[in-house]
């Protein structure tokens, strides 16, 4: 299973379910949420697991570039979006990390990889690294919270 896949197909994995890629972030959240129950019943895994923040970012500034966000602050409304993410990892999936060496290893992880607008992934480096931070601190946030 793969987190790029969504960008590509929506909720690719329900073969009877006719769905399209996500628009934006919020509707990303919520397949990546149904993609992790999915692997979780099947006992499945998922590949590209460092997808998830660059995509995050993705679907965030997009939304923020269409002017289609709920606050008058967009670095609220991201911060809102890695809340409501990593909460619901959190709470579905207690044991969730990415890989400390997200940063150490991102020119190599994402080299060449495209954004579904064809932008490159490390063009956007520093301001991923960001979201990746902000991420990891609700993560530890919730981490308290549920044990």
């Amino acid at each position: 299973m793969k987190i790029k896949d969504i960008t590509e197909k929506g909720i690719y994995w329900e073969k009877d379910y006719k769905s399209s890629p996500p628009k934006n972030v919020e509707t990303y959240i919520d397949i990546t949420i149904e993609l992790f129950r999915y692997i979780d019943q099947h006992n499945e895994s998922i590949e590209d697991i460092e997808f998830l923040i660059p995509y995050l970012y993705y679907y965030w500034r997009e939304d923020v570039i269409n002017e289609c966000w709920y606050n008058e602050n967009i670095d609220k409304y991201a911060e809102f979006q890695i809340d409501r993410l990593a909460l619901k990892l959190k709470y579905f999936y207690i044991n969730f990390k990415i890989d400390k060496n997200f940063k150490k290893n991102f020119d190599i992880n994402f080299k060449n990889c495209l954004f579904p607008n064809n932008e490159f992934i490390t063009d956007h480096k520093d301001e991923i690294e960001k979201f990746y931070n902000i991420f990891n601190a609700k993560l530890k946030k919730y981490e308290k919270l549920f044990y």
